[in-house]
């Protein structure tokens, strides 16, 4: 008889994005263990993806006014407390849902922080509403990771970096567990790489005034992600994907010369892992979750301040370097795969089940 697993998410509105740690690390348990689902909402695309993989999905249809990053905050926000009563190990992904019992908590990291760090690239609007709530909403998270870690037997973090920021909540956590990818998805599909453009990436965490000075510099990027439809924007040096499939943005890391990678918060950063995964080595600070995933010189280059990004990225995109550091990047890639990454979770869960009957 299978044992039973509860995974507590913020709303699945994509495969990527809250639902990828969870969702991984389902896939590679779910020959020992039955699977749940339990969201504050789901679409029915997502419900149906998941109920073709064999997992049961149970959504609290609530409903949002915003979308996108704003929804998770909003979801934030309206915080639900659910008390289940079920015989399964509850493992709570969730900034948005606190629920009793709840054995394990896989902390993403506070976001307040997140917001301290994105400040200075909000418009005028938005930094005046959040310096008017800072204080409070500083509070509140505080106050609620209290209540949400004050339950669990096991508190893990996403990187180092993530458990600092919750030491700064008087916070400990008890293990950090990088989050995991798919690197029989993401891995070099080119022997031969073309090698003619810089691959970046832009989202809520990216600076875009950085990848503007890049490529006035005369380095041609292609930057991929959703939220570039939201600019109107012409650069000769500049190719503007918007969102692109899987296969399409492995075939574009595959090839680039490099991933060009700055960002005002990371946590962790999937961008550069799934970029040594494909086999290119990441350009990008020496500092939060990218710090602890690119070495630098081996699989990549970390650099202090945007200045040394913009130089140093002018001068690879002049010079190249050596062939070695692409295998060097798969190789490195590798201790983040999802059936590494799940073997941490097994252990943490045999663990438990040697302390209770389920």
């Amino acid at each position: 008889m299978l044992g039973k697993l509860c995974f507590i998410t913020d709303p699945l509105t994509m495969v990527y994005g809250p639902l990828q740690p969870p969702l991984l690390i389902a896939k590679e348990l779910r020959n020992r263990y039955e699977i749940e689902f339990i969201t504050v909402m789901v679409t029915k695309e997502i419900q149906e993806y998941l109920n073709n993989l064999g997992f049961r999905v149970e959504s609290l249809k609530k409903r949002f006014c915003f979308s996108g990053s704003l929804q998770y905050f909003e979801a934030w926000l309206r915080q639900v407390n659910l008390k289940l009563n079920q015989d399964a190990i509850i493992i709570n992904f969730s900034n948005s849902i606190m629920t009793t019992p709840c054995h394990i908590y896989y902390g993403l990291g506070p976001i307040t922080k997140a917001l301290n760090d994105m400040l200075p690239d909000f418009g005028r609007l938005y930094k005046f509403t959040y310096r008017l709530l800072k204080k409070p909403l500083h509070y509140l998270e505080k106050k609620r990771f209290k209540e949400l870690t004050s339950s669990p037997e096991t508190f893990i973090a996403c990187s180092t970096f993530c458990a600092e920021m919750y030491r700064d909540f008087g916070i400990h956590a008890d293990k950090v567990i990088f989050p995991p990818i798919d690197t029989m998805c993401f891995n070099h599909k080119s022997s031969k790489p073309s090698g003619d453009y810089v691959l970046a990436y832009f989202g809520k965490e990216t600076p875009f005034h950085v990848l503007k000075r890049v490529a006035d510099w005369g380095i041609k990027l292609k930057i991929f992600g959703s939220k570039m439809a939201d600019l109107s924007l012409k650069h000769r040096n500049m190719e503007i994907l918007g969102k692109v499939t899987e296969q399409e943005l492995v075939d574009l890391y595959s090839n680039a010369l490099f991933t060009i990678f700055p960002f005002n918060h990371e946590p962790f950063g999937y961008i550069p892992v799934e970029s040594m995964a494909c086999g290119t080595p990441v350009l990008t600070y020496r500092k939060q979750g990218p710090k602890e995933t690119v070495v630098h010189g081996s699989t990549g280059w970390l650099v202090n301040n945007e200045d040394e990004l913009i130089i140093l990225a002018h001068k690879l995109w002049r010079d190249s370097y050596s062939s070695q550091m692409r295998q060097r990047a798969r190789e490195r890639s590798l201790i983040f795969d999802q059936k590494i990454i799940a073997r941490q979770w097994l252990s943490l869960i045999n663990n438990l089940e040697d302390l209770y009957v389920f």
